[in-house]
């Protein structure tokens, strides 16, 4: 449903949301069809490679690998497997300038921004070129604080009203425990534009991934409410802290309990 009088912005988008297509309309009332056949379909492009750390001569498992595409805010963030490989496709990209860089949660290390255009097969990217430290913290009243090291961050853009999306992913393996578990926290925050009006903030984020579990000592955080306020960007780190009580339950040593607390984050971008 259309207001009678207001002008819409109707685009279609590519798989790295390009803009291929745009058409800006005033609602008078009638019915309205659009028929416009897109038909300028992009080459696919497919980017591997390998992550390694120079400093021990040896690949680095389990690290982020964060794609930023040229001239735009969309971003993606994969994992490397097992061997520090890692690979990714996009059938349908009208912009195929990006750079790629990675991060070892374990080491807090980066590697400098390499620039790619088109498919390659041969990406080798030193991760422990720079030192930098990024983390999810949950803060409980009444306890320490409940540090996850290493975070990344995708940014994107949210047509109506505008706004650009923060999604932060980071992987509690429970260090020290001595298992195989996991929980992988996705946290997904909308921030106004300037200028714009506030969108509205989406239902309260639940779990992603969790491994089968083998025992009940590791906390898990959920009924997350993620409304908060960005306290500072730079070209390399987004810092984020929730606003008011962000956590309601914890489930540990297998009881769930109610708990109140905070989220702080440092994301890679």
């Amino acid at each position: 449903i259309l207001l009678d009088g207001v002008n819409y912005e109707f685009t279609v988008e590519d798989n790295c949301e390009t803009i291929v297509y745009s058409d800006n309309v005033t609602a008078m009332g009638t019915d309205l069809t659009l028929n416009h056949n897109v038909t300028n379909i992009a080459n696919p492009f497919e980017v591997s490679g390998v992550v390694f750390c120079e400093n021990i001569a040896g690949v680095i498992p389990n690290s982020y690998v964060i794609i930023s595409f040229d001239n735009s805010d969309f971003s993606e963030i994969i994992l490397t497997d097992e061997f520090g490989a890692f690979s990714f496709l996009y059938d349908d990209c009208n912009n195929q300038s990006l750079s790629v860089r990675a991060y070892n949660p374990d080491g807090a290390t980066l590697s400098a921004s390499t620039s790619v255009s088109g498919s390659t097969n041969s990406l080798e990217i030193d991760v422990c070129a720079i030192m930098i430290n990024s983390s999810l913290t949950f803060r409980i009243q009444g306890e320490p604080d409940y540090v996850i090291p290493g975070c990344v961050v995708e940014i994107s853009d949210f047509p109506f009203p505008p706004a650009l999306i923060y999604k932060f992913t980071s992987i509690d393996m429970f260090e020290g425990t001595g298992n195989d578990e996991f929980v992988k926290y996705e946290i997904t925050f909308h921030q106004s534009i300037p200028g714009e009006i506030d969108p509205p903030i989406g239902p309260p984020w639940f779990p992603g991934d969790i491994s089968d579990a083998t025992s009940d000592n590791p906390p898990f955080y959920f009924d997350l409410f993620p409304v908060g306020s960005i306290i500072s960007e730079t070209d390399e780190l987004v810092i984020w802290e929730s606003t008011g009580s962000a956590v309601t339950s914890r489930w540990v040593n297998g009881v769930e309990e109610n708990v109140t607390g905070s989220m702080y984050i440092e994301a890679i971008k």
